[in-house]
């Protein structure tokens, strides 16, 4: 091999030792990584298992991409609709309050409205929809509670006022353009209705 031959071949050895990208194909180790842990966070939220990891498959998939986030939020929302749990309940539904995203206004929406949904899981929708609403509140579910009084006002404080207005993230689907006249007219709708149960009418009037 001539000199120049073997010139060239160092510089080629030299970059594949040097430029890992290059030497795998340009894939970087840590997208890698982060596209295996999504993709098992996904499962743990979806399906529960395996069990040990849901904490942290909780934790995890808020660092994901936008439109798996909306999959695995829409399943979860679902799954706690007819649930009392509020620990599940809250897990599933205010992730709605970080991510703005149209698809999961619109579930969010049904729950709050759906007759058939637990009251717990209406209640914390309309925590949801009241973050949304105004990013300055900080809303409570206890204080969402407690019906009317007779008056038609909530009976307890509903939320209090934060420092500074929740950070979120855009979703693939953009919120409607009148999104804010659709929390008015569902808030309005249910707290009017003397057959609606009175922790969803306090909630509603809270939002």
């Amino acid at each position: 091999m001539n000199t120049s031959a073997m010139r060239l071949l160092f510089v080629v050895l030299t970059s594949l030792v040097f430029s890992p990208q290059l030497a795998h194909g340009q894939v970087d180790p840590d997208s890698v990584k982060r596209r295996n842990n999504c993709r098992l966070a996904e499962q743990v939220v979806t399906t529960g298992n395996p069990a040990p990891h849901t904490k942290w498959a909780w934790q995890y998939i808020g660092f994901c991409e936008p439109s798996q986030r909306v999959g695995v939020y829409r399943t979860a929302i679902q799954q706690a609709r007819t649930s009392t749990d509020t620990t599940l309940i809250s897990r599933a539904i205010l992730p709605v309050v970080g991510l703005r995203d149209g698809v999961l206004f619109r579930d969010v929406m049904e729950v709050a409205v759906d007759r058939s949904a637990s009251v717990p899981a209406r209640v914390v929708a309309f925590v949801a929809l009241a973050a949304i609403r105004d990013p300055n509140r900080s809303p409570s579910y206890e204080d969402f509670l407690g019906g009317l009084d007779e008056h038609g006002i909530p009976r307890r404080s509903c939320s209090a006022r934060r420092s500074h207005p929740y950070a979120y993230d855009a979703g693939p689907t953009p919120l409607p353009a009148d999104y804010l006249k659709q929390i008015e007219t569902l808030r309005n709708r249910v707290r009017l209705d003397p057959s609606e149960p009175a922790d969803v009418r306090s909630a509603a009037a809270c939002t």
